[in-house]
């Protein structure tokens, strides 16, 4: 889904339901979520730009990995895979907690493809702040501006990875159980969780997920400069 950029403001309401496991954790709903236009947002948008997000604005779950499922550098990221040549200008996380984080932090990445899961990585900005976390069922949106636009192509992926290692999970990525989807909510496994390791679908571990909370906002890649060919620049290749 592609519209224009919202004002970095969103949050959804639902009921919640914990379940744990030894590497990780999500949260449940008996109810629709309905996405409010309220919370907190850490950047602002150009009017032009675009949002990309294949969540519906509602929010059913969250999920999280724990324990030894959250590896540096990036086992227990999660993902989702966008396409089209873009200039990537801002990263969008809708985040939900069970606590009230101190100071939580994420590392923000953009991959290449890599046979339909995310490859190299194009873009990794390190230990960036959330800012405010609400607690479920309220969903947060946190508005990542980066460092540098960067041009994307072809398929692409953008995600993170929170920064908690072998403490406690200190926030979730909001999933949408029953959206239109259109990507493919991933999330890389650690080995020794009992799942096939590396970069899976979220439904390997969760089961059904239309898509993540994560998104990003986008303009138009810049024309490339093209030199141009004078007449004397034309002569020039015959002397």
């Amino acid at each position: 889904m592609s519209v224009k950029c919202s004002d970095g403001r969103a949050r959804t309401g639902g009921r919640i339901g914990v379940q744990r496991s030894h590497a990780s954790i999500h949260l449940g709903c008996a109810l629709l979520a309905l996405a409010l236009l309220a919370g907190h947002d850490n950047a602002q948008g150009r009017e032009d730009c675009m949002l990309m997000m294949h969540s519906d604005g509602t929010y059913e779950n969250g999920y999280a990995w724990e324990a030894d499922g959250c590896v540096p550098p990036e086992f227990g990221a999660f993902a989702e895979r966008y396409e089209g040549r873009w200039e990537v200008l801002q990263v969008i996380l809708d985040l939900t907690s069970i606590t009230w984080p101190i100071d939580p932090r994420a590392d923000i990445y953009i991959w290449g493809d890599d046979a339909g899961a995310p490859g190299s990585v194009l873009l990794m900005v390190s230990n960036v702040p959330m800012g405010y976390i609400p607690q479920w069922p309220w969903v947060g949106r946190n508005v990542i501006e980066l460092p540098e636009p960067l041009c994307v192509d072809a398929d692409w992926w953008v995600g993170f990875w929170g920064r908690w290692e072998l403490a406690g999970v200190e926030f979730f990525i909001a999933a949408d159980l029953d959206g239109p989807g259109g990507g493919f909510p991933a999330t890389k496994i650690a080995s020794g969780q009992g799942y096939p390791t590396g970069w899976q679908n979220v439904s390997v571990r969760w089961g059904p997920t239309a898509a993540l909370g994560i998104g990003a906002e986008v303009d138009s890649c810049p024309p490339t400069p093209v030199e141009s060919e004078t007449w004397g620049s034309i002569k020039a290749l015959y002397r």
